[in-house]
């Protein structure tokens, strides 16, 4: 289904109503750059998330947040997202795991913590 352009504020409605969402990302150098901020606004609202294995993304959806496929590799792709999609259960436990793997490691909060901690230590060793 195509919906075209959404006002932002109807967006997580949105986005939350997906049973599954499919992340490609072409294996590029700036693309191995970028933070992905749509896939984190995917993760945050629990959609289980097929990504390919791409800089961030890949980071993103470690250790079960998601499932990695190879860039470029359509059978391997679909194959996962019919997975997902024909195992409800198991495509809730995966957006449940990406929402807590984004929330316990990439929460501005945590970030900002680990920022001030290399702060604190670099001006320790600074004096």
């Amino acid at each position: 289904m195509a919906v075209g352009w959404v006002p932002p504020a109807e967006l997580p409605a949105l986005l939350a109503a997906a049973d599954v969402a499919f992340y490609p990302m072409d294996d590029t150098l700036i693309n191995r750059t970028k933070c992905p901020v749509k896939l984190a606004d995917l993760l945050a609202l629990g959609v289980p998330v097929v990504g390919e294995a791409v800089g961030q993304v890949a980071e993103y959806l470690a250790h079960g947040a998601g499932i990695l496929v190879p860039s470029g590799d359509v059978d391997r792709s679909v194959t996962a997202l019919l997975t997902l999609l024909r195992n409800p259960e198991r495509a809730r436990r995966v957006g449940r795991a990406g929402r807590e793997r984004l929330t316990r490691y990439f929460a501005w909060s945590v970030q900002g913590e680990r920022v001030e901690a290399f702060y604190r230590e670099v001006l320790a060793h600074s004096t």
